[in-house]
């Protein structure tokens, strides 16, 4: 009847070329497989996403610590997830100027407000993480807003945003 986020991924078109320097910037996006299982034929799922840069995958989980949830796991390792993790697509979002260094401290800031124990289901997860994430390495180096101003500016906005915000763009293979 709807379609879901998921199926507005259907054309495949060559990704851009990249200027020196740059690194891609893809989503990678998983089905909640015991969820999605029941859920897919209605049209609509559960899916956790992370963040793929310099050869490392980003994403959020929640614990009941005041500590970050960030975590780093290998590309579109679904075993490091675990067993209700299945991965279904990669979505190429653009790309950054950020070194790998520079990766890893915007990961180590956004840690501090994507704690563990402010983990939500539906407020804060692993889509909002993602979300920001995009904004920060992507399209505030586009229009070249200062980090501390883009990290603030990008987690307002990202309690707005869902998955489905960043799923119009041309999926890649």
């Amino acid at each position: 009847m709807f379609p879901s986020c998921m199926s507005l991924l259907s054309r495949r078109e060559q990704a851009p070329q990249p200027r020196p320097g740059q690194a891609a910037v893809v989503l990678n996006v998983y089905d909640m497989y015991w969820t999605n299982w029941y859920t897919a034929g209605a049209g609509v799922g559960v899916f956790h996403s992370g963040v793929q840069v310099h050869g490392s995958e980003w994403a959020y989980g929640g614990h009941p610590y005041a500590f970050t949830g960030v975590f780093e796991i290998s590309p579109r390792d679904e075993r490091e997830l675990g067993e209700q993790f299945r991965f279904r697509q990669s979505v190429h979002i653009g790309y950054t100027d950020f070194s790998e260094e520079e990766v890893r401290r915007l990961v180590a800031e956004l840690g501090k407000q994507f704690r563990g124990d402010r983990y939500h289901l539906m407020n804060n997860n692993c889509n909002h993480f993602t979300s920001a994430f995009c904004l920060v390495s992507v399209f505030c180096v586009l229009i070249n807003i200062d980090i501390s101003l883009s990290l603030s500016l990008s987690l307002s906005l990202s309690l707005s945003l869902s998955l489905c915000f960043y799923l119009p763009p041309t999926i890649y293979s």
